[in-house]
């Protein structure tokens, strides 16, 4: 059966790829001898082309919302060939790593024997301060927020694969990843647009177009970062009340 290569198995290849590096920075805490970036290497190339094809579907999927014109008809006919080579460029990555794929994980095994209560307690005490020092004061700014991210993610997955139970229980931290993931989304399609005008003679009318375009989803990041700075308190609030032991 021949495999279709839809939005939502970019995604899921892309979370699956996150929740294993998220994995091996513990086993790396746990074994300072573990190789983590050497390991971690052909899912990085595999994550990096997914993560392309991933960005220029959620742009294609945001641009067919708005108003179809002349503009947004010719952006999403150029968004078209560029996810196809993008494709095309993932599929030689997949072909080139994938046999390289098992022995690595032969190789992981032996390290995460050595993965213990006491370490893992202390690994998540340090990452849960780390995620509330990041949350704690001001406004965070975009770059605050996509540091925060990253964190949560580590902090969320890892949770996820050791207590499961605990994950249920994180409805704010949740509710904030959601939030930081669709401005990370408009942040992208931002710098796409942006890098599109600089890159590309356009008529008078189809720059406007591209401004309205831009305007709109720079309010939606606008919101967003709002909503985010609302939420953060109840997320730190959250973090310090869960039990880790």
């Amino acid at each position: 059966m021949k495999r279709v290569y839809s939005p939502a198995y970019f995604h899921h290849l892309r979370v699956e790829i996150k929740k294993m590096n998220a994995a091996l920075k513990l086993v790396k805490y746990c074994s300072v001898e573990f190789p983590r970036k050497r390991i971690l290497l052909p899912y990085r190339l595999l994550g990096k082309s997914a993560g392309e094809v991933r960005e220029i579907q959620l742009e294609e999927s945001a641009i067919r919302r708005l108003t179809q014109d002349q503009f947004t008809r010719k952006y999403l006919s150029i968004l078209k060939t560029q996810r196809l080579e993008k494709k095309r460029n993932f599929l030689e990555v997949k072909n080139q790593v994938k046999n390289s794929l098992e022995k690595r994980h032969l190789k992981i095994l032996p390290y995460a024997e050595e993965i213990d209560s006491i370490k893992t307690v202390e690994y998540f005490k340090r990452l849960r301060q780390n995620c509330i020092s990041k949350m704690t004061g001001e406004k965070l700014k975009p770059s605050a927020i996509h540091e925060l991210r990253m964190l949560l993610k580590e902090f969320f997955y890892n949770i996820e694969i050791l207590n499961p139970e605990s994950k249920t229980a994180l409805k704010k931290i949740n509710l904030l990843q959601d939030l930081i993931g669709k401005w990370h989304d408009y942040s992208v399609i931002i710098k796409h647009l942006d890098n599109f005008k600089r890159r590309t003679r356009q008529s008078l009318r189809n720059i406007a177009q591209l401004q309205i375009a831009r305007s709109g989803f720079a309010a939606k990041s606008s919101l967003l970062i709002s909503r985010i700075n609302k939420e953060k308190n109840e997320a730190i609030s959250e973090l310090h009340q869960l039990t880790l032991s």
